[in-house]
C-alpha cells in the first residue's frame, strides 16, 4: 500500500467533494433537533459565547472558509506574537428535558500542534467547571475539513459525574502560538445537537441505502472498544455513511474508511436489531474493498447488551479480495453468538469494521450495500425432491454453507467472490441452473451447496443431477459429502474428476445414496445433508466452477422381472428391471470409470427401422469410460433361459470390458461370461443370442431370484459418431421342463421345452374339441411354422427350424393363448 504525504490540489478538491456528499447523507437519521448553526450569519448567535486568548487570540465567523466554502467559526491566533493562547468557544444549552443527546459538527485544523487543551469540554453548572471528555489531535489530521462520529453527550456527562440540566455548556477549545489563516486553528461548521432516535429493528430487517438517510436502526460509534490497532482510533478523516453511485450497479452504498490519509484509523458501522426469542437468525450482505489491506481490526462484532461491550466473531481478509463487489455465504447469526458465549437479545448490535491508513475512492475501505437480516426457512425435503432451479429463489432445502468443514485445500476457505446460487441461461437448453465457483480470480476458495432431505425410514434412495464443469481443475475438494447430524459433521463420499471431463453437460448413473451411506457409516436420517463442494482459484463464467442442473432425489422403483421379458424400448422410460450403474465391479481398463459424459439411456431414431433403442456410450471424447446397463430377473426355479437381441456398435473397438456379465447376488459380484466382438460387424443391427442357463452353469453361477445380466461398453470416443452400441428387441425366456398352459380353463401340456426336432402339444385333459390352429413365430414377429389339425392333440415337427427362441401360439374357436419355446 502507498503512503501519501501529499495531495496534489486537484486531488484534494476530488477527495473533499467525495466527503462532502458522504459526510452530508451520513448519520441523517429521524431526530428531534436541540440546536443547529452553520453559521451563515455575520455574527454568532446568543447560545454562544467566546472566550479569545491574548495576545492575538481570535474566535469570529469568516467567509470562503467553511465546509464547501461557506461561513464557519475560525478559532487560532491573528499574529504569532505573544506565544501561546487558548481560544474557547461555549455552547450554552437547556438539556433539562432531554435524556438523549448528540453532537456533530465539521472540523478542520490549519496545520494545528497537539496541544492538552486541544478538545471537547462538558459543563453542567454554566461554565464555572469544565470537565475535558476529548482530546483533538490536530498534528495528526490532515488540515482537511472531516467529522466525527456523533459524540454521546448523555453518556460522556455521566461518565464525568455531570448531568444534563437546564445550565448545561458544550465547549471547543483551541490552543496555538501561530497564526491564521496559515498555522495553528480550527474552523468549525455545521453544529449540531439533537435528540437521537435509536431503533433495535425487528426481523426481518433489509436495507439498500437507497433512501435519503440511514435507517434509525444504524448508528456511526466510536470504534474505541473494538479498536486494537489505531493509536487514534477516530479522526476526522474517518467517513461512515451513504455514498452515492457505489453501491451494486451504481447505487447508494454504506461506505467505510477514510478520506485522507493521516494516519491510521478505525471505522464502524453498528447495527441494532432485537433479536429476543429468535432461535434462528442469518445475515447477508454485499462487501467491496477499495485496495484494502488485511488488519486484525476487519471483523464483524457482536454485542447482546446495546454496546456496552463487543465481541469479535468473524474476520475479514480485503487484502486478498479482488475489490469487486461479491457476498459471503449467509452468516449464521445464533450460531456465531453461541459459540462466543453470547445470546440473542433484544439490544442485539452487529458491528462492521474497518481499519485503514489510507484514504478512499481510492485506497482502504469498504463500501457494502444489501443488508439483509431474516429469519431463514430451513426445510428438511421429503421424498421425492425434485429442482430444475427455474424458480427466482433456491428451494428452503437448499443453503449456502461457509465450507470450512469440508476444505481441506483453501487457507482462505470463503471470500466474498465465492458464488453460489442459481445462474440464468446456464442450464440445459440455457435454462436457469445452480452455480458453484468464484467471481474473480482473488485465490483459492472452496464453495458449497447443502442439500437438506428427510431420508428417515427410506430404505432406498437414488439421486440424479446433471453437471457441467467450467475449465476446473480437479481438486480433492471437488467432491460430495453426506451428513446426518444436519451438517454437524461430513463424510466425503464420492469424488469428482472435472480436469477430466469436457466443459458439457452430462449425467451420473443414479447415485445409490443408501448404500454410498452404508458404505461411509453414515446411516440415513430425517436431517441429512448432501454437499455439493467445488474448488478452485480462477472465476467464472471462464473458469474454474460447476453448473448443476435437475437435481432428483427419489426412491428407486427396481422390478426383478419375471419370465417371458420382452422390451423394445419404445416407451418414454426404461421398465423398472432396467439400471444404469455404477461398472466399477467390472471394469478393468478405464482410470476414470464413470464420467458424467457417459450415456446408458433410450434414444430415439436409432433402433430398428429408426425406432427406439438403449444406448451404452459417451457424449464427448473426454476419456476413456466403462459404461453398463443392468438387466435383473427372477430366475428361480427355472431350467432353461435364453436370451435374444439385436446389438449395432457405431465404430466401436473391442474391448475387453465389452462384454456381458452375469450375477446371482442381485449385484454384489459379476462374473464375465460373454465378450462381444465389433471387428467384423459394419455399423449395422445383428442378432444375438445366449443360452443364459446353459452359459451360468458353465461359470458355476446358479440361477436365482436376483439374477442381474449386465451389458457393457467400453470406449473414449462419442456417439452419434463413434465408440458406442445400441441395443434393440430384448427377449428372455424360460421353461421349467413342461410348459402347462391354460386355454378357457383349460389345460394344456408342451413338452419337451427346449427340444431338438419335435414339439408335443397334448390337450387329452382339455376337453377341446374344435380344429386347433398352432403358430410359431420368431423374435421378429415373423411367422416361421403354421399348422391347423382337427385333433388337439398334435406333435409339430420343427427339426428343420434354426435354433432359438420361438413364440408358440394355439387357437381354438373357443380363444387363444401362447408361450415361448426353445430350438436347440
Amino acid at each position: 500500500m502507498k503512503k501519501h504525504t501529499a495531495i496534489m490540489p486537484q486531488l484534494i478538491q476530488s477527495l473533499h467533494c467525495i466527503a462532502a456528499v458522504l459526510l452530508l447523507v451520513s448519520g441523517l437519521q429521524a431526530q428531534t433537533t436541540i440546536f443547529q448553526d452553520n453559521f451563515s450569519s455575520n455574527t454568532l448567535g446568543p447560545k454562544w459565547t467566546t472566550n479569545i486568548g491574548s495576545p492575538n487570540g481570535v474566535i469570529d465567523i469568516a467567509t470562503g472558509i467553511g465546509f464547501e466554502n461557506t461561513r464557519a467559526v475560525r478559532m487560532g491566533k491573528t499574529s504569532s506574537q505573544g506565544g501561546y493562547v487558548v481560544n474557547a468557544l461555549d455552547l450554552k444549552l437547556d438539556l433539562s428535558t432531554h435524556s438523549q443527546v448528540a453532537l456533530t459538527f465539521k472540523i478542520k485544523d490549519i496545520s494545528d500542534d497537539t496541544d492538552q487543551e486541544d478538545g471537547l469540554f462538558l459543563s453542567d453548572d454554566g461554565g464555572a467547571n469544565f470537565e475535558q471528555v476529548f482530546f483533538f489531535h490536530p498534528s495528526d489530521w490532515c488540515n482537511e475539513y472531516g467529522e466525527f462520529p456523533p459524540f454521546d453527550i448523555d453518556a460522556l456527562a455521566s461518565q464525568y459525574g455531570l448531568s444534563l440540566n437546564s445550565q448545561f455548556v458544550i465547549r471547543f477549545q483551541q490552543k496555538g502560538e501561530d497564526y491564521l489563516p496559515y498555522y495553528d486553528g480550527f474552523y468549525i461548521d455545521d453544529v449540531k445537537v439533537y435528540a437521537p432516535v435509536l431503533t433495535y429493528e425487528t426481523l426481518p430487517f433489509s436495507d439498500n441505502f437507497e433512501a435519503s438517510a440511514l435507517k434509525t436502526a444504524w448508528t456511526w460509534p466510536f470504534a474505541d472498544q473494538t479498536n486494537t490497532l489505531a493509536s487514534i482510533a477516530t479522526r476526522p478523516s474517518s467517513i461512515m455513511g451513504v455514498g452515492g453511485g457505489i453501491g451494486i450497479g451504481n447505487s447508494r452504498a454504506l461506505v467505510l474508511g477514510k478520506g485522507c490519509s493521516d494516519g491510521a484509523a478505525t471505522t464502524a458501522a453498528d447495527l441494532h436489531l432485537n433479536l429476543a426469542n429468535q432461535p434462528q437468525v442469518a445475515l447477508t450482505f454485499s462487501i467491496k474493498d477499495i485496495s484494502d489491506d488485511t488488519d486484525v481490526d476487519d471483523a464483524i462484532y457482536f454485542s447482546n447488551d446495546g454496546g456496552a461491550s463487543f465481541t469479535r466473531v468473524f474476520s475479514f481478509h480485503p487484502s486478498d479480495w479482488c475489490n469487486e463487489y461479491g457476498q459471503y455465504p449467509p452468516l449464521d447469526i445464533d450460531a456465531l453468538a453461541a459459540q462466543y458465549g453470547l445470546t440473542l437479545t433484544s439490544t442485539f448490535v452487529i458491528r462492521f469494521q474497518q481499519h485503514g491508513d489510507d484514504y478512499l475512492p481510492y485506497y482502504d475501505g469498504f463500501y457494502i450495500d444489501d443488508v439483509n437480516v431474516y429469519a431463514p426457512v430451513l426445510t428438511y425435503a421429503a421424498l421425492p425432491f425434485s429442482d430444475n432451479f427455474e424458480a427466482n429463489a433456491l428451494k428452503t432445502a437448499w443453503t449456502w454453507p461457509f465450507a470450512d468443514q469440508t476444505n481441506t485445500l483453501a487457507t482462505i476457505v470463503t471470500r466474498p467472490s465465492s458464488i453460489m446460487g442459481i445462474g440464468s441461461g446456464i442450464g440445459i437448453n440455457n435454462s436457469r441452473a445452480l452455480v458453484l465457483g468464484k467471481g474473480c480470480s482473488d485465490g483459492a476458495a472452496t464453495t458449497a451447496a447443502d442439500l437438506h432431505l428427510n431420508l428417515a425410514n427410506q430404505p432406498q434412495v437414488a439421486m440424479t443431477f446433471s453437471i457441467k464443469d467450467i475449465s476446473d481443475d480437479t481438486d480433492v475438494d471437488d467432491a460430495i459429502y453426506f451428513s446426518n447430524d444436519g451438517g454437524a459433521n461430513f463424510t466425503r463420499v464420492f469424488s469428482f474428476h472435472p480436469s477430466d471431463w469436457c466443459n458439457e453437460y452430462g449425467q451420473y448413473p443414479p447415485l445409490d445414496i443408501d448404500a454410498l451411506a452404508n458404505q461411509y457409516d453414515v446411516p440415513l436420517s430425517g436431517n441429512f445433508v448432501i454437499r455439493f463442494q467445488q474448488h478452485g482459484d480462477d472465476y467464472l463464467p471462464y473458469y474454474d466452477g460447476f453448473y448443476i442442473d435437475d437435481v432428483n432425489v427419489y426412491v428407486p422403483e427396481l422390478t426383478y422381472a419375471p419370465l417371458p421379458f420382452s422390451d423394445n424400448f419404445e416407451a418414454n422410460d426404461l421398465k423398472t428391471a432396467w439400471t444404469w450403474p455404477f461398472a466399477d465391479q467390472t471394469n478393468t481398463l478405464a482410470t476414470i470409470v464413470t464420467r458424467p459424459s457417459s450415456i446408458m439411456g433410450i434414444g430415439g431414431g436409432i433402433g430398428i427401422n429408426n425406432s427406439r433403442a438403449l444406448v451404452l456410450g459417451k457424449g464427448c471424447s473426454d476419456g476413456a469410460a466403462t459404461t453398463a446397463a443392468d438387466l435383473h430377473l427372477n430366475l428361480a426355479n427355472q431350467t432353461q433361459v435364453m436370451l435374444t437381441y439385436q446389438l449395432k456398435d457405431i465404430s466401436d473397438d473391442t474391448d475387453v470390458d465389452d462384454a456381458i456379465y452375469f450375477s446371482n447376488d442381485g449385484g454384489a459380484n459379476f462374473i464375465r461370461v460373454h465378450e462381444f466382438d465389433f471387428s467384423n460387424t459394419a455399423n449395422d443391427f445383428n442378432n444375438y443370442s445366449l443360452n443364459i442357463s446353459n452359459v451360468a452353469a458353465q461359470n458355476g453361477i446358479a440361477l436365482s431370484s436376483q439374477f442381474v445380466v449386465r451389458f457393457q461398453q467400453h470406449g473414449d470416443n462419442y456417439l452419434p459418431y463413434y465408440d458406442g452400441i445400441y441395443i434393440d428387441n430384448v427377449n428372455i425366456t424360460g421353461v421349467v421342463g413342461t410348459n402347462t398352459l391354460a386355454l378357457d380353463g383349460h389345460s394344456i401340456q408342451i413338452f419337451p421345452n427346449p427340444t431338438a426336432d419335435f414339439l408335443n402339444i397334448n390337450m387329452e385333459q382339455s376337453n377341446i374339441h374344435h380344429p386347433v390352429t398352432y403358430t410359431l413365430s420368431n423374435v421378429l414377429g415373423q411367422t416361421v411354422l403354421e399348422h391347423t389339425s382337427p385333433m388337439p392333440t398334435q406333435q409339430l415337427d420343427i427339426a428343420h427350424l434354426t435354433k432359438g427362441y420361438y413364440c408358440l401360439t394355439i387357437r381354438t374357436a373357443i380363444g387363444y393363448t401362447s408361450t415361448w419355446v426353445i430350438k436347440q
